[in-house]
């Protein structure tokens, strides 16, 4: 396993060997080894059929200091983290990463971040480990196409839910 430093401190690419066991406990345990610490409560899955979908941007507050990862288990994703961490020199910045079964990349991020994905395959399959349970009722998030954020994403947005389509823009919050 490799650890890359992204700009962002406290977000990290993770290149796994190709022979890596994607299971919630061999990775907490790969992590951990690498010094990325993952307690893993809760296991999530995406699938997306259309090339182009849209999913984020997402915080749970409730558990907005616990560690995440995301990973590709089938196709390709552009996976985007917002540094919400007011007082941090990257407060508002974001880095964005392709992450893909081909190139065996996992995203890694620890701290207040908002977090999103676009498709840039059809079929596309995202999973997640985190290390607190998120309610929904803590379920907050940042307009994708925000101005005050200025993320490119890859892809014309085919897909999106109503719930994030329409997010609050941050300068009116």
């Amino acid at each position: 396993m490799r650890v890359i430093q992204t700009r962002i401190t406290g977000a990290y690419i993770v290149e796994m060997e190709r022979n890596t066991e994607w299971t919630p406990n061999a990775l907490t345990r790969a992590l951990r080894s690498a010094g990325l610490p993952l307690d893993a409560r809760q296991r999530s899955a995406a699938f997306s059929y259309e090339k182009g979908s849209l999913c984020g941007l997402h915080m749970h507050f409730s558990s907005s200091n616990q560690a995440r990862m995301v990973h590709v288990t089938q196709g390709t994703i552009y996976e985007v983290v917002v540094d919400m961490r007011p007082g941090s020199p990257t407060y508002l910045e974001h880095v964005g990463v392709e992450l893909s079964t081909q190139n065996n990349r996992a995203l890694y991020f620890a701290g207040t971040f908002a977090f999103g994905y676009q498709t840039l395959t059809e079929d596309s399959e995202v999973r997640t480990l985190s290390g607190a349970v998120a309610a929904n009722t803590n379920r907050r998030g940042l307009r994708y196409n925000d101005p005050a954020l200025g993320i490119r994403w890859p892809e014309p947005v085919s897909v999106i839910s109503s719930i994030d389509a329409n997010w609050t823009l941050f300068n009116h919050r």
